[in-house]
């Protein structure tokens, strides 16, 4: 099977793209003032806004259309076992047509909350106890 067979084909329209472009279309504005205070204040401050703007743009990067689209052809080829909500990767598909924008939203203004870990047993040879593995599924 061809590697863009098993990531979806190329046919099928990116999901992520257009709720990624409506969520950057609106302004991420800056905490306000009242004007400038001590060097010290000023200079916090300012690694304060570095920081939020390497944060800024890391989230933009994980919340793109390419990012997302990627993460759910893979998930989709290795055919994804559900996590602790139940969804099937039958399910994905609809669930992002309906949640994309809110999902993507989320993503970029820090609000997004991943579900709990789903645990899993793995046996260890010799009869010990079972190593538990975490198998995350977002959704």
């Amino acid at each position: 099977m061809s590697v863009k067979r098993q990531q979806g084909g190329g046919d099928q329209k990116d999901l992520f793209d257009e709720a990624l472009k409506a969520s950057l279309r609106h302004d991420v504005s800056g905490e306000g003032g009242t004007g400038p205070g001590t060097a010290e204040e000023q200079q916090a401050r300012t690694a304060w806004e570095e920081s939020r703007a390497l944060t800024q743009h890391v989230m933009e990067e994980v919340a793109s259309s390419a990012n997302l689209n990627q993460a759910y052809k893979r998930v989709k080829a290795n055919g994804g076992a559900a996590g602790v909500d139940g969804m099937s990767v039958v399910d994905l598909r609809p669930w992002i047509a309906l949640n994309r924008e809110r999902l993507i939203a989320s993503l970029l203004d820090g609000s997004y909350q991943p579900q709990a870990v789903r645990g899993v047993e793995i046996p260890k040879p010799g009869g010990g106890g079972g190593a538990s593995v975490g198998h995350s599924h977002g959704g």
